[in-house]
């Protein structure tokens, strides 16, 4: 199996737009977090584990940002596309990795169904899902419109129905965000679901071809009133590891929190561009550093402990039928 998985949606092969301009009504809005939170108690015992041993699952795009500081610090870290493979290491009876890094509701559905022995340490990612359109007010419109949208069982496919019951039935779904990029490029759908930094590519490279599109919705800030976003993406670790090392992987999270709280209070992103660069967009699966330097506010890529965020995620969890959750299989306090 290859260390690392490259990456390039069909979509973004296109897109040559780091110099291109942006047609948004909205700036990117994302306060940056407070200080890191994960605090390990000091301790003047070495660590016993060895970092370059530690392996780690993550799906390209914004997860695989958030394991930056990790690939800089030696982890061996493994990033591919899709959630097959993600699903296989859940439940790999001889599990592979240490970390895995994975949609909450993947990993939290088959905990609670016994069938993997990981649990939720911390929540990585909180949500990227823009609603793109080729009229500002598109919204406030009565007449019919043509809407698009990916992942239909998925998370960004059932965020966007609840937020959007009025477009239940004219929406056409789409296998791929790529997919649907791609169609309101075409002029075949009129309001489109995208993910960045695919929303913000296609808005450039539209731009580049004389065609305005624009942001007309924030998700995240449809789902809550703090505009916080929901616990899309968590980090998973092994029970075993969380009961003999727990310390070592409180400090893996704090190194994760500490580089994007840093990014977020960069006014350049200076650190984050070369640090893209130097492990290349390819491995990482997103398009060039420029376009995630623009566009990071809104991949609301801040890493927490998930014991400080348990309301909101059986919040979330609630739209995929997974309730009553044992504290067990989302705290740092494992039996």
């Amino acid at each position: 199996m290859k260390k690392i998985s490259i990456v390039l949606m069909s979509l973004l092969l296109l897109v040559g737009c780091s110099n291109g301009q942006v047609a948004s009504t909205q700036e990117p809005t994302s306060e940056p977090t407070s200080e890191p939170t994960a605090t390990p108690e000091e301790t003047n015992e070495p660590s016993t584990v060895d970092k370059s041993t530690v392996k780690v699952l993550t799906p390209s795009g914004a997860p695989s940002l958030s394991t930056i500081p990790l690939i800089k610090e030696g982890y061996d870290v493994e990033v591919v596309d899709g959630p097959d493979m993600l699903q296989a290491a859940f439940v790999n009876p001889s599990p592979e990795y240490d970390v895995i890094i994975a949609p909450t509701n993947l990993g939290m559905k088959l905990a609670t169904a016994g069938k993997t022995d990981y649990r939720l340490m911390a929540i990585v990612t909180w949500g990227n899902f823009y609603l793109v359109a080729n009229d500002e007010k598109i919204l406030e419109s009565t007449d019919p419109i043509k809407v698009g949208a990916f992942g239909e069982q998925a998370v960004s496919g059932l965020v966007f129905n609840k937020l959007y019951p009025q477009y239940a039935e004219q929406v056409e779904w789409y296998a791929s965000v790529a997919e649907c990029a791609a169609a309101l490029t075409a002029g075949n759908i009129d309001l489109a679901l995208l993910a960045e930094p695919v929303a913000t590519a296609t808005i450039a490279k539209n731009k580049e071809n004389g065609k305005d599109l624009f942001i007309v919705a924030d998700l995240q800030k449809e789902w809550s009133e703090a505009g916080q976003g929901f616990p899309q993406a968590g980090l998973f670790v092994r029970s075993e590891n969380l009961k003999d090392n727990l310390t070592f992987y409180e400090q893996m999270i704090v190194s994760m929190q500490q580089y994007t709280f840093d990014t977020d209070a960069s006014s350049s992103r200076e650190e984050l561009v070369n640090d893209i660069e130097t492990i290349t967009p390819e491995v990482l699966g997103v398009p060039s550093a420029q376009i995630i330097s623009k566009v990071w506010p809104r991949m609301n890529i801040h890493v927490d402990l998930t014991d400080t965020h348990v309301e909101e995620l059986q919040d979330f969890l609630k739209l995929f039928g997974i309730e009553d959750i044992e504290p067990g299989l989302y705290s740092t306090i494992v039996d």
